[in-house]
Parts: C-alpha cells; sequence; structure tokens
C-alpha cells in the first residue's frame, strides 16, 4: 500500500473505532487523513471499497504480530495458543477496533465490490492462515509433537473457529466485555492444541508469559495501525 492509502485507511479506522462504520463519512477521513476528497476517491473508491482495505490493512497487521510471536522468547506451544488467541486478545483490550470479525461475516456486503480487491483479501486471509498451518507443520518436523498430517488438519480447523468466534465474542456489544477473558480463551486452546501430543518437554504453558507476549505486541500494533 502507497502512504496516501495507509493515510486513508488509518484515518478511517480511527474514526469507525470512535463512531461505528455506519457514522462513517469520507468527508470526515478526507479532513482527517489530509488526503482531499477527489484523491481519496481515486484511491479508495468507495466507502464499501474503503472497508475491505481496512480489512486487509488488519489482516496485515495481524501478520506482522504472528511473525513477532514466532520471533518471541515463548515456547513453542505457547506460541501456537498466543497466535491462535490474539484476535481475542486484541480486542476486548482495545477500543481501536473496526468490528472485522462482524464485517467479515457480511457476504451481501462482498457481493458489491470489485472482484480484484475480493481476491486480494482473500489472498491477504489465506496467507494468514497458511502462516500458522505451515509454523505447526514446522514444528511436528522438528519434533515438539508427533502428529499425523490429517490430525494437524483437524487441530487447525478448530484453532481457526476459536480464533474467529472469539474474536467475535470480543467485539460483541451483546456480550459482557468480563464474560470471558484471556485467561479462559488461553485454557480453550490449550485443551485443542494439546491434541498434537506434545512431547513432555515442550507441553508446559505459562499464561502470564502468553499475556505478557500478548500485551508487548498489541501495544506496538496500537501506535502503528490506527
Amino acid at each position: 500500500m502507497n502512504d496516501t492509502k495507509l493515510k486513508i485507511i488509518r484515518a478511517a479506522k480511527k474514526l469507525t473505532a470512535e463512531n461505528g462504520f455506519t457514522n462513517l463519512r469520507l468527508n470526515d477521513v478526507s479532513i482527517l487523513s489530509g488526503v482531499s476528497t477527489g484523491t481519496l476517491y481515486r484511491t479508495v473508491g468507495s466507502k464499501d471499497e474503503l472497508l475491505i482495505w481496512m480489512l486487509i490493512d488488519t489482516i496485515h497487521a495481524s501478520s506482522l504480530s504472528f511473525d513477532k510471536i514466532i520471533q518471541s522468547t515463548l515456547s513453542p506451544k505457547e506460541k501456537v495458543i498466543c497466535i491462535t488467541c490474539f484476535p481475542f486478545f486484541y480486542g476486548s483490550i482495545y477500543d481501536a477496533r473496526i468490528g472485522a470479525g462482524f464485517w467479515s461475516s457480511n457476504k451481501g456486503l462482498f457481493k458489491k465490490i470489485n472482484p480484484e480487491l475480493i481476491s486480494e483479501l482473500q489472498f491477504a486471509f489465506t496467507s494468514l492462515v497458511s502462516k500458522r498451518e505451515n509454523m505447526l507443520h514446522e514444528f511436528n518436523r522438528d519434533g515438539f509433537f508427533s502428529c499425523s498430517k490429517q490430525q494437524i488438519n483437524t487441530v487447525m480447523k478448530k484453532m481457526i473457529l476459536l480464533s474467529r468466534g472469539s474474536a467475535v465474542v470480543a467485539d460483541s456489544f451483546f456480550i459482557p466485555s468480563n464474560y470471558f477473558d484471556a485467561n479462559d480463551i488461553i485454557s480453550f486452546c490449550d485443551e485443542i492444541v494439546s491434541q498434537l501430543h506434545w512431547k513432555p518437554e515442550f507441553d508446559t504453558v505459562s499464561t502470564h508469559d502468553i499475556i505478557v507476549t500478548f500485551r508487548t505486541i498489541s501495544d506496538a500494533n496500537v501506535k502503528l495501525t490506527i
């Protein structure tokens, strides 16, 4: 993305976090971003297409966060849990969010969007999921756990369901914000990830270390994306 598009996206995210996407006006985005209205429309096309660019930017930010988690000092199992639970943690701690879980489930929205832009969004999401899948296969090859490819794929599906479902819960207006906390999600994820049959020396999990890593990376992510 070029600098102009990033300015527009970051301004739109800030306004969406404050007032909701339905109340977002492109004129306000233009003022906050310092980008003229004409340039804004030429860059992002429409309000709906701007939302897609916001989702793409959110996925890219998640990908960078995943890289930082992989490079962290967490154990292999803790890294898997941290990456899976990250969307919930980020959404539950920070108000600076755009309801990505809700909008990404609105299939009617995508029918009106340029197919090339939708393909770019799908590619970004697929790349993010593949990063987690590749990490699991690499850990299997390195001997941290021992599972068949089918077992890994089954656990992957459960991880995706927990990750996306918990992110929607974190953004939900109807579910009290204190109904679930990071400890709950980490515990649920540990139950799923333990199905990979980790070797005893790699089977310990420190909730404290995971939450500290969550917080460190999330703080940097907020400064970067909002």
